[in-house]
């Protein structure tokens, strides 16, 4: 049973980042980009794309959109009005660059196909909507059965991190569940160590195909922001009737750039060294089995 629902964050400890990204015409963004000493540099020497990724329909921009190139580990993911920089120096024209948002048509180019296109380095993509049947919340019993599932650890010794520090990089775990339809209530993990202002977050789920992360069971984002905030993080689900029968994946994104990473933590509670924990380190990279600790993270399902 594959249902794909809305979710959206309710948390006493969390708000959502809601940027409605409207604006009248597309403007086309700078052309050249600061170095570390901030002088301009040159997009055709560095080859660096800048652009924004729009819904075709609503002229609106998609925050957090991903950009990056298959089976490559170059990617990225759009700030929150959705403007993105891409490098792609050394990327074969023969490679595959994929455009995705949930909720969204995903649209691919070859390398080559890119790089005609977009001969400025200024690429505006478009991103058709998808339309989806409404959502009818379920009935639930009071009596059915609840079960946390996943892991509860909100260890501040055993911890994991990021395997990167790029945009778009995703670590997580599979939640196994019984063979039977599970109404997911709400989904928790820990955050053992934060030394940012500010900690910006999505929260993804995946169906799973030969036991790896495939397609989004979404089509919203959830995005969670929290400052100065370590601790556990919830995340309500219930009220949006998501429905599983199946093992998924639940991975944690770095979607906003923080700032100094040498001296700055982020950590989450670890849970268990599994088969199923994988992570991957740019938008549209393969993923790969992570062998540290998973991020705890737990669910609580309601099944009869």
């Amino acid at each position: 049973m594959r249902q794909l629902i809305p979710l959206i964050l309710l948390s006493s400890l969390l708000i959502f980042l809601q940027w409605p990204g409207a604006f009248e015409g597309i403007a086309a963004p700078e052309t050249s980009v600061k170095s570390s000493n901030d002088a301009e540099v040159d997009l055709s020497e560095k080859e660096v794309f800048r652009g924004r990724i729009v819904n075709r329909i609503s002229r609106q921009t998609l925050p957090f959109a991903k950009i990056g190139v298959l089976h490559r580990n170059r990617g990225t993911c759009a700030d929150h009005k959705g403007n993105y920089s891409l490098y792609l120096s050394g990327i074969k024209d023969s490679d595959t660059l994929r455009i995705s948002q949930n909720g969204f048509e995903a649209d691919t180019f070859l390398v080559e196909q890119f790089r005609n296109k977009f001969t400025t380095g200024v690429a505006i993509i478009f991103l058709n909507p998808i339309s989806h049947p409404p959502v009818n919340l379920m009935d639930y019993d009071e009596d059915m059965t609840r079960k946390v599932i996943g892991n509860t650890s909100m260890s501040k010794s055993k911890t994991t991190n990021f395997v990167s520090a790029d945009l778009g990089t995703e670590l997580g775990v599979t939640i196994q569940i019984k063979r039977q339809a599970t109404y997911l209530r709400d989904l928790s993990f820990n955050v053992a160590q934060n030394d940012y202002d500010s900690l910006l977050l999505r929260v993804n789920l995946y169906y799973l195909d030969n036991r790896l992360p495939y397609d989004a069971m979404l089509n919203e984002d959830i995005i969670v922001i929290a400052h100065n905030h370590s601790g556990k993080v919830s995340v309500n689900l219930l009220p949006y009737n998501l429905i599983v029968d199946e093992d998924f994946f639940v991975s944690l994104e770095w979607v906003m750039e923080l700032g100094d990473t040498e001296n700055h933590h982020l950590l989450f509670s670890g849970g268990s060294k599994s088969d199923g924990n994988y992570c991957r380190r740019g938008s549209q990279g393969d993923w790969i089995h992570y062998k540290g600790w998973g991020p705890a993270i737990n669910i609580t399902a309601i099944y009869e």
